[in-house]
């Protein structure tokens, strides 16, 4: 036999001295598994119209892939995603920190740093476009807003079915020391 003929020959033909192994199968699981950073779901979440003159709020997110948040009544109105923690930022157009995140509903997830404090006009549209990885079963978005200026969010997210922490949390904007308390609103999606 030439060793061209050889290598064209399929292992099977040929003769074993070990015997075959008996194979057993585990059930199929229910949820099917994909690969580490697989994709399982985009949501949209279209936040009710701001009710109020100005709105003062943030937004946090856990177990979250990516995200994109848009305007159509103020394009110029960007979120920017960062982890949360203890003294960040709250806007970028102040230097205003969120505190009395520890312990919240929003740690250990991603802050969606607004770009204005309270420059948002009543009748403001925002939609959160969400991917969260496959593995995570639950997906939490949070508004947390201050004071009047909170969009009726308080009221109208409710409806909508998220649980209002009240000021229960601790979360809250520090201006010069003197804390401003956040109402935190928050949904499972």
């Amino acid at each position: 036999m030439s060793p061209a003929r050889m290598l064209t020959m399929s292992p099977t033909h040929m003769p074993t001295m070990s015997p075959t192994p008996n194979l057993s199968f585990a059930p199929p699981t229910p949820k099917p598994s994909f690969a580490q950073g697989a994709r399982l779901q985009k949501i949209v979440y279209a936040f009710p119209p701001t009710e109020t003159p100005r709105l003062v709020h943030g937004l946090c997110v856990t177990n979250l892939a990516s995200v994109f948040v848009e305007s159509s009544l103020l394009p110029q109105l960007t979120y920017e995603a960062n982890p949360i923690v203890e003294d960040m930022k709250a806007w970028k157009d102040r230097n205003y920190i969120n505190e009395g995140v520890k312990g919240g509903p929003c740690e250990g997830g991603t802050f969606l740093q607004p770009s204005f404090h309270k420059s948002i006009p009543m009748g403001t549209d925002i939609e959160v476009n969400l991917e969260r990885l496959e593995e995570n079963d639950a997906m939490t978005v949070c508004a947390f807003v201050s004071d009047i200026r909170d969009g009726n969010w308080p009221s109208l997210l409710v409806k909508d079915g998220f649980t209002n922490y009240q000021q229960t949390t601790g979360l809250h904007w520090t201006f010069n020391g003197t804390p401003h308390i956040y109402v935190l609103l928050c949904k499972d999606m």
